[in-house]
């Protein structure tokens, strides 16, 4: 089992370096968005642990924590939460992507959307899509999307990708130009 999560965590920083982008801030990180990357690691890790029986978290030296049980397993990485206003409001809400296994392969990716309400994030909704957001601006979540199912051979097609701009409406994530 300890080599099955050290597998995960080997794998996952590898693609992770590769292949994501982290959207961030411009500038130093103040103690206010370094609370809310806190608040938002949290509320990711309670989530995930309350998804296992018998959870168990292996951390790295890098900040990815990987938690599993016997069948399931989530990746935590930093680089993959994401600040900026989703809702109608200017305040900095977050979404934070986990990776979610079963056994070693990656079934797909859990978009946790965290709302702000004074400087308390809650998780309000949770979409499962294997989606890798790019960033978020103006109430815009950018995302990189596959154009074919996991299923498929031409799943990880470099050209089978588009970029679509989303928006939360109403609890759903709605393509808008």
């Amino acid at each position: 089992m300890i080599m099955r999560a050290h597998f995960f965590i080997i794998l996952l920083a590898g693609i992770g370096s590769a292949c994501s982008q982290h959207s961030g801030t411009k500038g130093s990180e103040n103690a206010s968005e370094n609370n809310i990357t806190h608040q938002a690691i949290d509320l990711a890790e309670n989530y995930v642990s309350s998804q296992l029986k018998e959870a168990q978290k292996i951390a790295s030296g890098n900040g990815i924590n990987t938690w599993s049980d016997k069948q399931k397993g989530f990746v935590i990485d930093p680089r993959l939460i994401f600040l900026g206003p989703v809702d109608e409001d200017t305040i900095q809400d977050v979404i934070v992507s986990v990776a979610a296994f079963e056994g070693q392969s990656q079934v797909m990716t859990k978009h946790l959307i965290l709302m702000n309400t004074n400087g308390k994030l809650a998780l309000t909704q949770v979409v499962e899509s294997d989606m890798e957001i790019l960033f978020i601006k103006n109430g815009v979540i950018t995302a990189d999307v596959p154009t074919h199912a996991r299923t498929s051979p031409l799943f990880n097609c470099s050209e089978c990708r588009d970029v679509v701009n989303y928006r939360l409406q109403g609890g759903e994530l709605v393509e808008v130009e």
